[in-house]
């Protein structure tokens, strides 16, 4: 066999058994080829089993190699290529590659050789190299996978720069989670270092349930140690951000590439621009879907890192009621009389926010309408006004007597009004001999009062707060629902039970007092079910809380019950009554160690009388 012939014109050379050596072209069937790089000794291109065709008059090749799969080293750039029909413009020192007839698009890529890229590889149709520059300008690029991720670049070009290094994409499309394109990121400055590894920052499109669009700027895009893509931004106070309508968000938020929802551990604001209802910034830590946004706040705080609280307040130096949702309270010393904390609920239908837990604020579809314990506080912004819905706590502080009282409340911020509907057991010690004297009364004025209604919603859902044994609850919502009449059980079988009481908070006497009639469903086993001309008042103190009753009739009959401390006060119209408490004192006070009895005056039951019916 002949030895191989090695020719060299200008920076190209080729090797081969055979040429053809015609005046104006050099020609070879079977060669190798190398063309040489700018700088240094090293070789640009480099292709074995090749077809040449020199063009001496033009200075320009024209190659393609003998296998159609066959690769062409561009060891300056540590890259190779399978766009092995390629041109080299000799006097431009610019290699134009394309993709052989006979390949594939799956098989037309550059991949680099470079063992820290860890075999980065992307489709490519055709090239350019221009050797001075040491750059080559892959056309026609889909896509590049990197990661997780699908990387579009504008134009669909990508630039293999020196040593093999990828040229930073500007304005890239980044698809992460790329087979389920899950998550979109446009604008994007984007850094290839590898097969598994990217950097860059852009925009993202948070799209609400509305299709409101929030655009997120993500200025940290990277993959993660398990090979995921991830992405961190920051939402300024400034960017008017919302979460889902009616709900503002400010802060970190992050995505991860195989998670649907994005993570927000910032603070959210619930927008009802409510003068008077005191709302802050809360911080969460949650993915949120946009589509079907949930937020969780079982344990708010704010910015500061202290508690929030949602519910009624008495303010301890300012002698006012007010109501706070996801603030902070006037002074921490100030009391709650009522409170409840879960979820943060908009609703846009009707406006309101609601805050609870998420059997009453999130019911699952095809629950039942049976009345649901749990305490909810609700901002209503077109009507100026607050609900709230469950128990209350009018008596901390009392000592001996037990008070239990659930219903719903309303603040109009229009006028400073406040009103408490509710149900309410009381429950303090009397002599036998003592409650059966009043109880017969009771029952004799009872027939000519009228008769109390319990059949409506705000009863039932009192109810099922107030009676905590599911086998009782169950039968007192029964009998509500079909008598409307309280039944006796455990939980009901106490001194009064009451299932109308209008109260209001009075600033002036620092005091919940009653309006209007008051509505006595039992008094421990006895079913009563009427109206009374009646006052219920609680005074607020710190540490010496003061409970009232006057159970009357328009004949001017009553009696009267205050508990402070430890000492009971009676009063009433019924003398045998009065006498009968006086002749049992010794006997009821050994029975009920550390309780005193005093009558009080009569003086006593007028002003209370004045408090809720004026003069």
């Amino acid at each position: 066999d002949a030895l191989p012939i090695w020719m060299t014109y200008q920076t190209l050379g080729i090797t081969s058994n055979k040429f053809a050596f015609l005046p104006k072209h050099i020609k070879t069937d079977d060669g190798k080829l190398n063309i040489k790089a700018a700088f240094g000794s090293g070789n640009a291109v480099e292709s074995d089993h090749i077809t040449a065709d020199v063009d001496l008059v033009k200075d320009f090749g024209t190659f393609n190699t003998n296998e159609d799969t066959a690769k062409v080293g561009l060891p300056s750039n540590r890259f190779s290529t399978t766009l092995n029909n390629f041109t080299y413009d000799i006097t431009a020192e610019e290699v134009s590659f394309k993709k052989n007839i006979n390949t594939s698009e799956d098989d037309a890529y550059f991949v680099s050789d470079n063992p820290d890229q860890k075999g980065l590889k992307f489709n490519s149709n055709k090239a350019t190299y221009m050797i001075k520059q040491q750059n080559i300008k892959a056309e026609e690029v889909p896509h590049v996978n990197i990661a997780d991720s699908k990387i579009f670049t504008p134009n669909r070009e990508l630039h293999i720069e020196k040593e093999g290094n990828i040229g930073a994409i500007k304005g890239a499309e980044i698809f992460a989670d790329g087979e389920t394109r899950s998550h979109r990121i446009y604008n994007a400055f984007v850094n290839v270092f590898s097969q598994e590894k990217f950097t860059g920052y852009g925009d993202f499109d948070y799209v609400d349930k509305n299709d409101k669009t929030f655009k997120v700027f993500f200025n940290d895009i990277r993959v993660d140690e398990q090979g995921h893509t991830v992405a961190k931004g920051t939402i300024n106070d400034t960017s008017n951000f919302y979460i889902t309508p009616g709900i503002r968000y400010l802060g970190p938020v992050g995505m991860l590439s195989i998670r649907k929802s994005l993570q927000f551990d910032g603070y959210i604001l619930p927008d009802h621009k409510m003068v008077g209802l005191n709302s802050q910034w809360t911080k969460i830590s949650d993915t949120i879907d946009p589509k079907d946004v949930v937020i969780n706040l079982q344990n708010p705080v704010g910015k500061d890192g202290k508690e929030e609280y949602t519910g009624v307040f008495v303010s301890s130096s300012e002698n006012k009621i007010y109501n706070v949702m996801l603030g902070k309270k006037l002074s921490p010393v100030d009391k709650a009389v009522f409170s409840t904390s879960g979820y943060l609920v908009f609703d846009e239908k009707t406006g309101y926010y609601t805050v609870g837990p998420k059997n009453k604020v999130l019911p699952e579809e095809g629950t039942d309408s049976t009345p649901q314990a749990g305490n909810i506080f609700r901002a209503m912004p077109a009507q100026n006004k607050v609900f709230a819905e469950g128990t209350f706590d009018f008596g901390t502080d009392l000592k001996f007597i037990q008070l239990s009282t659930a219903g719903h409340y309303s603040y109009n911020f229009n006028d400073s009004s406040n009103l408490f509907n509710l149900a309410m057991i009381v429950d303090f010690p009397l002599y036998d001999d003592v409650y059966k004297l009043m109880m017969d009364s009771i029952q004799d004025i009872a027939p000519g009062l009228f008769d109390l209604d319990n059949a409506n919603q705000g009863t039932y859902n009192a109810f099922a707060e107030l009676v905590k044994n599911k086998k009782d609850n169950d039968k007192v919502m029964s009998d509500l629902t079909g008598s409307g009449v309280v039944p006796v059980v455990d939980e009901t079988d106490k001194m009064f039970v009451f299932s109308d009481v209008k109260m209001t908070y009075a600033d002036s006497t620092r005091s919940f007092v009653s309006r209007g009639e008051i509505g006595l469903a039992n008094s421990k086993k006895n079913i009563i079910n009427k109206k009374f001309k009646g006052i219920i008042e609680v005074e607020k103190y710190n540490g010496n809380d003061k409970f009232s009753v006057i159970l009357g009739n328009s004949e001017g009959g009553y009696y009267y019950f205050s508990c402070r401390g430890g000492s009971l006060g009676y009063q009433a119209s019924d003398q045998a009554f009065t006498d009968k408490v006086k002749e049992t004192a010794t006997k009821f006070m050994r029975a009920n160690h550390g309780i005193s009895l005093r009558l009080a005056t009569v003086k006593e039951v007028n002003d209370l009388y004045q408090k809720s019916f004026g003069k």
